[in-house]
């Protein structure tokens, strides 16, 4: 079940009980939820990123934000339902157009199919508080791997804890991932107050394709420079 609802300042998208998507009223590009903000991470890795592939569209915060910000991005977004599409079209100001193209897909049957090679895949899908199984699976990882440009990236938004019982998923993910890509990178985004990599939040992790790891103070530094 879709829901949407607003207040005075944003409107919301709801699966079942699950917020997906958040829109500020009065800036519709701003990224109103924090692990949004975490997936622009990705590009401190590949900060010339000219072709994007986001799977899972939602209220479509991210690539609306990349529209703005990249407006020569080339973005592909693949979302399996068409009516999320349409909400996001009709109630969170999503615009479709040369280089912002949507498409009603299953995600790993689009990357199976085209031609295309991308700088930095994003996988941002859920049903409601559950990942695709098949997009976190090592078939859809060399997929994945075998679509990416040669310095290419993969960047994936999971609901999970870090560490302790509730880190079981992500540490699943990132060792299945390992046996396909060098290096896994993972950041729990988490508000200041939620301050346990125990609890179970979002947690953004980046594979890449280097054998050589980036150091946290060398990821920090590009941030900054990015964020110029």
């Amino acid at each position: 079940r879709i829901r949407v609802q607003e207040d005075d300042e944003a409107r919301y998208m709801y699966f079942d009980r699950t917020l997906q998507s958040a829109m500020n009223l009065k800036d519709p590009t701003a990224l109103r939820l924090i692990y949004s903000r975490y997936t622009s991470l990705g590009f401190t890795f590949r900060p010339d990123a000219k072709k994007v592939l986001i799977i899972g569209l939602g209220g479509g915060s991210i690539p609306k934000k990349l529209q703005k910000e990249f407006p020569s991005m080339e973005v592909d977004v693949v979302e399996i339902d068409p009516e999320v599409i349409q909400i996001a079209k009709n109630h969170f100001n999503v615009r479709d157009g040369k280089n912002l193209r949507l498409h009603a897909q299953d995600g790993r049957l689009f990357l199976t199919r085209t031609a295309n090679q991308y700088d930095i895949i994003m996988i941002d899908a859920y049903y409601s508080d559950a990942m695709p199984f098949h997009l976190a699976t090592r078939e859809f990882f060399e997929l994945a791997q075998r679509k990416l440009a040669p310095n290419g990236i993969l960047v994936t938004n999971l609901i999970s804890a870090v560490t302790g019982p509730s880190g079981k998923i992500a540490r699943a993910f990132v060792k299945t991932q390992r046996r396909v890509f060098p290096q896994a990178y993972v950041f729990a985004a988490r508000r200041p107050e939620n301050v346990s990599v125990d609890s179970i939040q979002n947690v953004i992790v980046i594979a890449t394709k280097d054998k050589q790891r980036l150091d946290i103070k060398e990821i920090v530094k590009r941030a900054a420079a990015l964020d110029k």
